[in-house]
């Protein structure tokens, strides 16, 4: 820690800060609709705010900005291990084409023959048949 620096600061101008980003997004939200600006634009703004706040955040109430740099550099690999893992995972429970999920929960049987209805498939069933006796 450097000299002169303390732990302390003030979280009421760091409330102030956040609410002003807040208000800012909202006011881009708008002023972006209203003006028929891009998804680019627009995106790009809120992400640019929203950056922002979770600086502030991290840094403060997360009390990053007095932890070693050990700590710090923890964070840079995380977004990639979520995003690997995210992927890894994401041919057992994206990539089933035979059953989906019905509006109420249920698994839907999504064969041609039921494509428009679908048939209700018990959850605890191995077999994805519906024409099949249990």
């Amino acid at each position: 820690m450097a000299a002169g620096e303390s732990h302390a600061f003030n979280a009421e101008k760091i409330f102030v800060g956040l609410l002003a980003f807040t208000l800012i997004e909202v006011a881009w939200g708008y002023v972006g609709d209203s003006q028929g600006w891009g998804r680019g634009m627009l995106w790009g703004g809120l992400l640019f705010w929203a950056w922002w706040k979770f600086y502030l955040i991290a840094i403060y109430f997360m009390h990053l900005k007095w932890e070693r740099w050990i700590i710090k550099g923890l964070l840079v690999p995380t977004p990639f291990f979520i995003l690997y893992a995210l992927l890894m995972i994401n041919p057992d429970v994206g990539g089933n084409d035979r059953l989906v999920y019905g509006h109420n929960g249920t698994k839907l049987q999504a064969s041609e023959a039921y494509e428009d209805s679908g048939t209700v498939v018990e959850m605890t069933s191995y077999d994805n048949d519906p024409e099949a006796e249990h």
